[in-house]
């Protein structure tokens, strides 16, 4: 899988709520640092864009939106850098029969993607793995976290 990569992931089954269901990622990458299984990093989109109207629970969010047919989005949706975040071991989705490939992010994108990512509040070495990710799949130049 290349970063930027869109895909579908038919019956997801890691949600946070336990409900197994369709979802579309974003592949940021993988974990270079680690000495055990390698995870990918992947960030979900959500179609409930009322959370993040002024005075919901998701408002002060750090969130970016697509717009319905930008990309392979069938609807508009957000791209939410404080919950939206999963980190999964990179053998589910390596060869998994439920995942497909529908798009891929320009790397101007993928750099306005990133710039959310060092300014959200996920842990540092998780934002050094995927400015790491970036540079091993050619989108250079940009600043560490």
């Amino acid at each position: 899988m290349q970063v930027g990569e869109i895909f579908n992931w038919k019956d997801f089954p890691y949600q946070y709520n336990g409900d197994i269901k369709s979802r579309y990622f974003i592949y940021m990458g993988k974990t270079h640092f680690s000495i055990e299984q390698a995870l990918a990093y992947l960030y979900t989109t959500t179609g409930r864009l009322e959370y993040y109207k002024k005075g919901r629970e998701r408002s002060n969010n750090s969130y970016l939106l697509f717009k319905r047919g930008e990309y392979c989005f069938k609807n508009d949706c957000i791209l939410d850098f404080d919950i939206g975040l999963h980190e999964i071991k990179l053998s589910s989705i390596e060869g998994n029969g439920n995942i497909e490939i529908l798009d891929r992010l320009e790397e101007e994108k993928i750099a306005e993607i990133y710039g959310y990512i060092r300014k959200s509040s996920i842990a540092k070495v998780i934002k050094v793995d995927i400015h790491s990710s970036l540079n091993l799949g050619g989108i250079t130049g940009l600043r560490k976290p």
